[in-house]
């Protein structure tokens, strides 16, 4: 189903919902440009299909056009669902009343097939000019999205601009600041050169000063190589010497070595008599002790031998009378005429205080020989 609305058509077709604009170009090549704006699911229909369809519910009359290139195939593909803007060109639109004029001429003179024919052929030049304008739309948009692309582009280049030309303010105040500093350095540099071609200058001299040192001393080297073939002849013999000195040092070394040994063995041995005269020190300590005690001993007993030799004289004086009576009466009492003193001892069993004359050692001074002494001697202990 089709609806004329004066400058435009509103299909309702089971595969497609939405209208078809018409207008009028003053372009020899562009006599109108149709516009479809698709609802729901798209346009489906071949345009010559909806042509034809339209021209069946609408009569047109026939109206004679330039020949121009026909619409191309790619018009015929299925459209998006999107919208596109509606060119208004300053241009004269087909009104309701010359529509209504038309539509009785048409009736008056009956030619519909003509005029059928006429709007196909017109309808076909429209939509190659809506294609045409179709490319020149799509190009447009390429150009839109490449200039937003140059944008970017731009407004990133700018970006770096900026940011090169801080590096580059930085980078000169950087520079002016290392400038600066090698200037300070060539300076202090150039005073350090002064100095330098001053202590060169003292070297220079110091060393005319050590050429003639050293001119003094070749001389004297001259004078010494001189002297150097006696010095020669000289170490040669004092080598010589030092050679004959080394074998008697070590000669020296062995028959020391030897003495070593010796005097070793000789140290073994005197260590081994001081021992034995430490051994024999202290054997002889010890008796020099005990004859120091026996001295002490003798002395003691001499003491008491002395006191007892004293008082043995007393009493002997003393008991001297007593002892002569006691023989007188005993032999006055009968003692045999052919018997001795010790045999009157014997015989009244008193015992003998030594032994007789014969077989006595030395009785010591104060024993007395006569038998009236050894009598007083046994009678006292």
């Amino acid at each position: 189903m089709a609806e004329f609305l004066g400058k435009g058509f509103r299909i309702h077709h089971p595969d497609a919902v939405g209208g078809i604009s018409l207008t009028h170009n003053r372009d020899p090549q562009k006599y109108m440009v149709m516009h479809y704006h698709s609802v729901g699911n798209g346009f489906r229909l071949p345009l010559h299909g909806l042509v034809r369809y339209i021209c069946q519910t609408f009569e047109f009359p026939l109206v004679n056009s330039p020949p121009t290139a026909a619409a191309p195939q790619g018009m015929e593909k299925e459209v998006g669902g999107k919208k596109e803007p509606k060119e208004q060109h300053s241009t004269t639109a087909i009104s309701p009343s010359c529509v209504g004029s038309r539509r009785k001429r048409i009736l008056s003179s009956g030619r519909v097939g003509q005029t059928q024919q006429s709007l196909l052929t017109l309808t076909e030049e429209y939509l190659g000019g809506a294609w045409g304008k179709y490319r020149a739309m799509e190009v447009l948009k390429d150009k839109v999205l490449a200039a937003r692309a140059l944008q970017l582009k731009v407004g990133s280049l700018e970006q770096q601009v900026h940011a090169l030309q801080e590096e580059n303010a930085r980078l000169k105040a950087d520079a002016s600041a290392e400038l600066l500093a090698e200037r300070s350095r060539v300076k202090s540099m150039q005073e350090q050169i002064v100095t330098y071609q001053g202590s060169t200058q003292d070297l220079e001299a110091q060393f005319d000063k050590l050429r003639g040192q050293i001119s003094c001393l070749e001389s004297k080297v001259s004078t010494l190589e001189g002297k150097e073939g006696s010095v020669k002849d000289e170490l040669v013999e004092r080598e010589s010497r030092i050679s004959e000195l080394e074998k008697s040092l070590h000669e020296a070394k062995q028959e020391g070595a030897h003495f070593s040994e010796v005097m070793l063995k000789h140290m073994g041995l005197k260590r081994e008599a001081l021992q034995k005269l430490e051994n024999e020190r202290k054997i002889a300590n010890e008796l020099r002790l005990k004859v120091g005690e026996l001295e002490k001993t003798v002395a003691s007993h001499q003491g008491e031998v002395a006191t007892l030799t004293a008082r043995a004289e007393a009493l002997y004086e003393e008991g001297k009378f007593d002892m002569q009576f006691c023989i007188y009466e005993a032999v006055r009492s009968g003692l045999p005429a052919h018997q001795t003193l010790n045999d009157f001892i014997s015989y009244y069993g008193l015992p003998l205080p030594l032994p007789p004359p014969d077989s006595r050692a030395n009785p010591g001074p104060w024993f007395s020989p006569s038998p009236t002494v050894a009598i007083f001697y046994f009678v006292i202990f």
